[in-house]
This record gives structure tokens, C-alpha cells and sequence, in this order.
């Protein structure tokens, strides 16, 4: 049976592709920054440490993880100083180099390699040569900047965010695209957009993201009477489109809704005139502790108008929350089953969504029903399948006698 390393900077996806391969008997090495060998509750940790305590997987064994802490501490400090999209993109070029360079120190030559987008060129190059597979994880459009132009102009109070990433962070992606194996993307929206940036359909497969396992909740309380809680999870920026969800918010009867906003808020207050006291505003939280407004809210919105996959919405219909999801990202929710599917950037679709889940409690508890079933066709079991079919894609090479 073959094996692989893989490598992330981060928990993107919570350790779940390593998870998979460890569970399959697959896994090398897992090579990430911060890994923390024990479970802590965050609740009782200092602020500084409660992030932390999430970068572990109970399914990895802590001797599969090689772990850099100095560089996971140095990239953190540079993400701190700008939020700035060009910036942070220059950061991670830069970091990803030097995390590719430091694998190669130790990583077995022989194994085959998984590693995320802007993290993995110089470790693609190197195995290239030695004839092993390489797969490269695209998480997202990479390029999706023109998608925003519009935005800017629509939204004057809200910050534009930059839309493009350096040139360094496109050429480095880029250069990976030519040189792997194999690119894996989560949907059929980011394989579309990257073939237009020049990425050979051809080594491209498409593997949905894994869900951590959960079994229906039988006890789950359908709220029948009281204001409808509206969910939302991921940063306040205009690529996410809470933007129309606020909106939204606005539009609809403060009395009949609430609103929870989880994430970190880059807006100034001038973005939210208007907004009332139903609108509350949480703020980042370690995704641990996501899980008490998955029990206790009624629906998720995910009104991107650009994502990779949206984890978050296997994740709230795994406890029980339709999903209002628009086409611009991984198909998950089925409409009118387990949610709702609107077009992008269309306040009115999604008022008209809300305000029949809170006048039709009984099409709420259908879709509540409905959603945990739809959750677990992202099964481990199911994902796996997949995960492994394409690693059985692409022919043996033959090595370079120097490796």
C-alpha cells in the first residue's frame, strides 16, 4: 500500500485529508507549524492559547506530526501586522517557501506528497525528480478578484479588503499547477475557475471535503414559535457576503429574527447603520467552540460569492441546520430539501428564504430533518472512496538515480 506525506500550514480542514490517510494506513508524516499533543479545554485557557488548543486531531498519533512551532510563531506575528489581502499574500508565499524547504530536511523521498497550495513547490520539484506522486490541494478560486470590483463600488462603508493577491503568491501557485501530478480541488466551482487561470483540467479532481462523523440528532428541538436564529460563520469581509445577509437583517422584522455574526469583523461601524439590536456580532471564537450556536440556532446563511468548498455548511446540517447557501460554491445544500440555493449578491432571494423558514415552522422542521442525512454523505467512509481514487490515478514513474 502506498504512503504520503502531507503537509499544512494551519488546521484547514482540521487535520481531516491527514486524518484519513492515518485511518487508512496511508500516512508518513503529517508536517504542520503548531500541533498540540494534548486535548485542553479552550474555555479555560488564556486568550493568546485558546487557538492553540484546536491544532490537534484525536484521529492523528502524535508521532505521525513533525511540527515547526518557530516558523508556525513567525508567520502568526506577520499575519498580525495587515489584513491587507496583497500583504498577507506576500506572507504566505514567503512562509510557504521556507515550510517546503524545511520538510525537505527530513521527508522520505520515497513516499508520496500531499500539500496545500502556495506551501509545496520546492517540495513538488524535489520529489518530482525522485518519481514520486505529488497532489496539490487548490482550497480555493486562487484568482477570483474580479468577482469584487462590483462589490467595492456597491459597498463604499465597507473595507474593500484588496482584491488581489501579490504577484509573487499567483506566480508561486501557478508554477505548482504546472509541476504536480495532480490538483485536487473540493467543487466543480473552484475546478471551473482555475481552468481559466490556466490549470490543466486534465490533472484535475474533484474530492468533497470530509465531515467529521455524526449520527442525526434525535433530540434536537425544532423552535416552532420563538424569533427565528439566524446563523452566520466566517470573516466579515466582502467576499463572504455577509454584506446581503446584513441587509437582510435590515429589511426584515427585528422582532421575528436574530441574528448571530461569528467571525473576525474587519468593517468599520459605518457598515452597520441601521442594523438593529437583533444583529449580534460574536466576533472569532476557536471552532471548538462553534458547536454551541450549531445546537442552538435554526438555520445557517452562507451567502458567498466565492468559495472553495464552505465547511461550515456540512458542519451546521450535521447538527440539524438547513443551510441558505448561494451557487457560488461547493453544491451541498439540496434545495428545497435541506435548504436553499440563491444566486449570489440577491438580498431579496434571501429575505424570501427567511422570512418562509420563520413563517412555515414546518418546513423548518423538514429541512432540520433533512440536513444531518444530507451531512453524512461527506462521511470519512464515503470521502475516502473518493480520496483514494484518485490517488490511484496517475502511472508509476521512474526515479532519478541521484535521489
Amino acid at each position: 500500500m502506498p504512503v504520503y506525506n502531507f503537509a499544512q500550514l494551519g488546521a484547514r480542514y482540521r487535520y481531516l485529508y491527514a486524518a484519513l490517510l492515518y485511518e487508512s494506513g496511508m500516512l508518513d508524516k503529517l508536517y504542520t507549524d503548531f500541533w498540540m499533543p494534548v486535548n485542553l479545554e479552550s474555555d479555560k485557557l488564556p486568550s493568546i492559547m485558546r487557538k492553540m488548543a484546536g491544532r490537534r486531531s484525536d484521529r492523528i498519533s502524535n508521532r505521525k506530526v513533525v511540527s515547526f512551532y518557530r516558523l508556525g510563531y513567525q508567520l502568526y506575528s506577520a499575519l498580525k501586522k495587515s489584513n491587507d489581502i496583497f500583504y498577507q499574500s506576500e506572507v504566505l508565499a514567503e512562509f510557504g517557501s521556507e515550510f517546503a524547504k524545511r520538510q525537505l530536511k527530513s521527508i522520505d523521498r520515497s513516499s508520496g506528497y500531499i500539500g496545500m497550495c502556495s506551501e509545496s513547490l520546492e517540495v513538488i520539484r524535489e520529489l518530482k525528480k525522485c518519481g514520486s506522486q505529488t497532489t496539490l490541494i487548490q482550497y480555493d478560486a486562487c484568482d477570483d478578484s474580479s468577482i469584487l470590483i462590483t462589490e467595492n463600488r456597491r459597498w463604499p462603508d465597507w473595507s474593500p479588503e484588496g482584491n488581489q493577491r501579490s504577484p509573487q503568491y499567483y506566480r508561486r501557485v501557478y508554477l505548482e499547477w504546472a509541476e504536480t501530478d495532480r490538483i485536487m480541488v473540493n467543487s466543480e466551482w473552484t475546478r471551473d475557475l482555475i481552468v481559466t487561470q490556466g490549470a490543466d483540467p486534465s490533472k484535475i479532481y474533484t474530492v468533497p471535503l470530509v465531515c467529521i462523523n455524526r449520527n442525526p440528532e434525535a433530540d434536537r428541538q425544532i423552535n416552532m414559535s420563538k424569533p427565528l436564529k439566524v446563523l452566520f460563520v466566517g470573516s466579515v469581509v466582502l467576499r463572504k457576503g455577509v454584506q446581503y445577509l446584513i441587509e437582510a437583517a435590515r429589511l426584515l422584522n427585528h422582532s421575528r429574527f436574530e441574528f448571530f455574526i461569528l467571525g473576525q469583523n474587519y468593517q468599520s461601524p459605518d457598515a452597520f447603520k441601521g442594523v438593529g439590536e437583533n444583529v449580534h456580532f460574536i466576533g472569532q471564537i476557536p471552532f471548538q467552540e462553534v458547536e454551541k450556536y450549531y445546537r442552538d440556532c435554526d438555520v445557517l446563511v452562507f451567502p458567498t460569492l466565492s468559495d472553495g468548498f464552505g465547511s461550515v455548511q456540512v458542519e451546521a446540517m450535521s447538527y440539524g441546520l438547513p443551510v441558505i447557501a448561494t451557487s457560488s460554491c461547493a453544491s451541498v445544500a439540496e434545495n428545497e430539501k435541506s435548504g436553499f440555493i440563491i444566486p449570489p449578491a440577491d438580498t431579496g432571494s434571501l429575505v424570501g428564504c427567511l422570512d418562509r423558514l420563520e413563517e412555515d415552522r414546518r418546513l423548518l422542521e423538514k429541512l432540520s430533518v433533512n440536513a444531518p442525512l444530507r451531512a453524512q454523505e461527506f462521511s470519512f467512509e464515503n470521502v475516502t472512496r473518493s480520496f483514494k481514487s484518485m490517488l490511484s490515478t496517475v502511472k508509476e514513474k521512474v526515479p532519478d538515480e541521484s535521489c
